[in-house]
């Protein structure tokens, strides 16, 4: 059984509000003195009433500096509850709320520990990820101004997406193999990894230049564009950098540094999109498994569709790990990213993939 995380905000500095006893305590002492000061009143009402009867004009009384204190805080007690509110439920509710199982929850102060960022701001930038609310509106949810939102994220998020890509790892291909799911064994057992890209959609850029690099053909939209890679068990163990989604699978392939990362004799199956990279890959004395190409004017035979069909079903679960990373309303395929956060796009995936490794398994086998 995981223990509870105490997502507690007592790590924050900058934006605390007065505690709550605190306040509960000024209250009590402001009630205790007007109680005092109540039974020395009842000797003089009549007095006052004299004096109340003698007077032609009343003049209301200005509210003393002790209850105006006093009600100076209900504000902060406000948003106290607003920010314990909001603490708890992404506690209760981690999946919904940040895209973490609840078994893993244990991992944001683990992130807390190993970047020195406190867990109210690791909850920040994943709350953004997760859902992709505007900066006021987190503003809104965690009682700060939207300039601390911005500024938090700005500074923090380079450090988690360092520590998050720790999850994100290339293994031995004996590791792999001790892994490897029973549907592979047979004929593609020497698989070690399997490869697609996908696409976000981002604003619009202003500048032309931008326009044209980062405009689709296959969206019809501007996107930017990641290859991916995961072992045949499921697990990610590449992601690129963003490249304008105008690049090809080739281009992408050969710049991302993919291609280092492969050992003599690797396996890499992938759709058949990705047929130029086949040369690629026997210079690197590597292999591609891909479903046969298609011909509009010849009909492929029996074996060529029992091949299709086979690779198709296990180079799904690169579509899955994909389909896992799209759970987080910031890497929709149409999420519009705003333009200033697309230079925090990388950051944002690098975070996305390890948490995406850190839940159960894709495959049970």
């Amino acid at each position: 059984m995981v223990s509870k995380v105490p997502l507690s905000t007592s790590r924050v500095s900058n934006d605390e509000r007065p505690g709550t006893s605190g306040v509960l305590q000024s209250w009590q002492k402001n009630y205790d003195q007007h109680s005092a000061s109540d039974s020395s009143s009842k000797s003089k009402i009549t007095t006052m009433q004299s004096n109340l009867n003698s007077q032609s004009t009343f003049h209301p009384s200005a509210v003393s500096t002790t209850e105006s204190s006093s009600l100076d805080v209900v504000p902060h007690i406000i948003k106290k509850i607003q920010l314990e509110y909001t603490m708890g439920a992404m506690k209760n509710y981690p999946k919904r709320f940040l895209g973490i199982p609840e078994a893993s929850i244990h991992v944001l102060n683990i992130l807390s520990d190993a970047t020195n960022i406190a867990i109210r701001d690791i909850c920040i930038i994943i709350r953004k990820l997760r859902l992709n609310e505007p900066h006021w509106q987190l503003a809104i949810q965690f009682e700060l101004s939207i300039t601390s939102i911005s500024r938090i994220i700005n500074e923090n998020i380079s450090l988690l997406a360092d520590a998050m890509e720790g999850f994100v790892i290339w293994p031995e291909p004996e590791e792999v193999q001790i892994n490897l799911p029973s549907s592979f064994k047979h004929r593609f057992g020497a698989i070690n990894t399997i490869i697609d890209c996908f696409e976000i959609q981002i604003q619009k850029p202003t500048n032309a230049i931008n326009q044209v690099l980062t405009y689709s053909m296959y969206k019809k939209c501007n996107t930017i564009k990641y290859l991916i890679a995961c072992l045949p068990d499921g697990i990610i163990n590449f992601i690129s950098k963003g490249a304008g989604g105008r690049i090809s699978d080739q281009e992408i392939v050969r710049n991302s540094g993919f291609l280092d990362k492969l050992s003599k004799n690797t396996m890499v199956m992938a759709d058949r999109g990705f047929k130029s990279i086949e040369l690629d890959l026997r210079i690197k004395k590597c292999t591609l498994v891909r479903p046969p190409s298609t011909n509009a004017s010849k009909k492929m035979n029996r074996d060529e569709v029992m091949a299709n069909k086979r690779i198709a079903s296990l180079r799904i679960h690169v579509e899955r790990a994909i389909g896992r990373l799209r759970e987080f309303e910031l890497l929709k395929p149409h999420a519009t990213v705003e333009s200033k956060v697309i230079n925090k796009l990388d950051y944002y995936v690098c975070i996305a993939c390890g948490f995406c490794n850190i839940q159960s398994n894709l495959i049970n086998e």
